[in-house]
């Protein structure tokens, strides 16, 4: 006889902050920083239809006034930065044309240099989805570049992009410091929270990111300071477990973990 132990299993759910178990990211974070070409004289062919959240809509590629040929590409900024491990692309629904054969999948953290490619490959044709899986690789900007069309047409189409990924906390574990390194006070905090500066200069640029117990962003600036310390002001965040994450202009990374009262 089995016990209910032996009975039952569990399994976790994909999340953004498990990567041992990613998911697709919540588009809603998703800008365009550009495309080659769209149509939106003959037919609502928006680039950003690629990532609206609707199979139904599509991007293509200009037909009513010119067609440029192949390549085409869209660019997308996925609004912070993601260990990525598979991308899937789904065809356009109502029509075979401009469904993408030849491909280039690119990953970078600076939108204006996206060094080598990270994927490529071809496509079987079909209006199912695709999903390709990359080897892991940390960014916040994403370039699709289609090269070829199923029938060799100059057009390209895309229904729905999707990513899947994760916050890769371990990207900056070897610049972390614990709050045991970085004077944090008071704690818990109420209105405000200051902090020690660690290795601090004369006018020193910081970033800073504060993020809430479940991975949300939610606040994130820069500023400069000639002083040993910094003080955030907490009045619009609510109670709960919170990481200040703080970036110097040579990359140095620190996180302090604390609690709003």
């Amino acid at each position: 006889v089995k016990t209910i132990s032996e009975m039952v299993s569990a399994t976790t759910c994909p999340s953004v902050n498990d990567c041992n178990n990613p998911a697709e990211l919540d588009k809603g974070d998703w800008t365009l920083i550009y495309t080659d070409s769209e149509e939106v004289i003959g037919e609502d062919g928006k680039a950003i239809n690629a990532f609206d959240g609707d199979p139904d809509s599509f991007w293509h590629t200009e037909w009513y006034n010119n067609s440029p040929g192949q390549p085409h590409e869209i660019r997308i900024d996925l609004g912070k930065e993601y260990l990525l491990s598979s991308f899937i692309y789904l065809p356009r629904q109502s029509s075979a044309n401009g469904r993408i054969k030849d491909y280039e999948f690119y990953v970078s953290n600076d939108k204006t240099n996206w060094g080598t490619v990270t994927e490529k490959g071809a496509f079987e044709s079909g209006a199912g989805s695709k999903k390709v899986s990359i080897d892991a690789t940390n960014g916040r900007y994403i370039k699709f570049k289609s090269l070829s069309e199923q029938n060799d047409n100059n057009f390209t189409t895309l229904a729905e992009f999707s990513v899947v990924g994760c916050i890769d906390n371990s990207n900056t574990a070897n610049n972390q410091l614990g709050i045991s390194n970085i004077k944090a006070y008071p704690i818990p905090a109420v209105d405000e929270i200051t902090i020690d500066l660690p290795q601090n200069k004369n006018s020193e640029k910081w970033s800073y990111q504060i993020i809430s117990s479940t991975g949300q962003i939610i606040l994130s600036d820069t500023f400069y300071s000639d002083s040993s310390c910094y003080k955030f002001n907490l009045q619009k965040i609510n109670a709960g477990l919170y990481f200040i994450q703080l970036k110097t202009g040579n990359s140095s990374t620190y996180r302090i973990k604390f609690i709003k009262n």
